[in-house]
Order: C-alpha cells, then structure tokens, then sequence
C-alpha cells in the first residue's frame, strides 16, 4: 500500500535522515565499542527516516519503514541511553555485550503488548538520566545535553506526537525537527563522555 505524497514530511524525514546519519559518523571508532554501538543505533534512526522520506515521498515502503520505525524505538533509543550510561563509569563494553544487551531489548520490545509500545524508549531515557546524574559535576555540558535531549524526545512522543496539525504544519514534521535536536545532543554527549 503506498500513501499519497507529503512533501514537508518527505523533506523533515530526508533532513532526520541526514542529520542523524551525520551524528553516527562522528560517533564511528575502530577503538571504542561503545561509541560504534551508539553510531550503529543512530544508523537504524536515519535509515528508519529515509524509508519514512521514501514512504511519504509516494514508495510502497510502508512495512519496511514501520519495521525500521519499531527497531530503532524498541533497540536504538534505548541502547543509545546504555552507551551512555556505560560510558560515565569509563567503562568499554565488548562487541558480544552489546549483541546481549541489544537481543534483550529486542525481545522485551516484542514481548510488550503494543499498549506499552512506549516502555523500551522510556527505559532508554531513564538510562540517560541516570547518566546525565552520574556526570553532572565532573561534566556538566554533557549532563544538560543529556537532560535536553531526554526533553526534546519526550516533547516530541508525549506532546506533539505524529497525527494532526498546528495550523498549516503537520505535527509529524515538528517531531521529526524535535528528534533531530535531540538526536545531536545525545551525539555530542556521547562523543564528550567517551573521551573521559
């Protein structure tokens, strides 16, 4: 089935896309697993926004971006927030550990009923909370950048959500701006905690 053309939301997806995919380059390193994992979960976001750009651009991709949509809510996020956490304590995880942590959360995402569709990615806030707690004196600016994009995640799944408009602007296209900041905060957060 293919949905009609949405060409403010083909161009909020494409910029997601691109941004997002930005902020997993800069996290790329042959040393640090934690940072290539946190890259690897900004890479499953920006794909799931290209396919969300294809499928709003008129693409009969709307199974591949929702399981896309799915993986990177259910595995990405709340990964993103593990890394983090993990990487206040100065800690370096191996790539088997992450495969673990990342099934688990695959399998809880789809152990949930759907009504609790939401939990993977609180836990994946809660997990950067906890972090942005563990660093607030030694390093601030990582902290608040943490508790910025935590804000602008939930702004954007609690309050704008994706149905529905503000006047002219489709709120998806307001969610997608908002996931894109929040997206470059956790970025610079974890590129300045993995440097400690």
């Amino acid at each position: 089935m293919t949905e009609g053309m949405q060409l403010s939301t083909v161009v909020s997806d494409g910029l997601l896309a691109l941004v997002t995919t930005a902020c997993a380059a800069r996290l790329i390193s042959r040393r640090d697993t934690n940072r290539t994992f946190a890259a690897a979960c900004l890479f499953f976001i920006a794909l799931a926004a290209a396919f969300g750009a294809a499928r709003y651009g008129g693409a009969d991709v709307v199974r591949y971006h929702e399981a896309l949509s799915w993986t990177a809510r259910v595995i990405a996020v709340p990964m993103l927030g593990a890394v983090f956490l993990v990487s206040t304590f100065g800690r370096r995880l191996p790539r088997y550990g992450w495969y673990g942590i990342s099934a688990l959360f695959g399998a809880a995402g789809y152990l949930l009923p759907r009504e609790l569709g939401v939990v993977p990615g609180a836990v994946g806030m809660l997990l950067f909370l906890i972090g942005a707690a563990r660093v607030r004196r030694e390093d601030a600016r990582s902290a608040q950048l943490v508790v910025g994009g935590v804000a602008l995640t939930l702004l954007a799944g609690l309050v704008v959500g994706t149905n529905g408009a503000y006047g002219p602007v489709p709120r998806v296209d307001v969610f997608h701006a908002l996931l894109m900041g929040a997206n470059v905060a956790f970025t610079v957060a974890i590129a300045a905690i993995s440097r400690r």
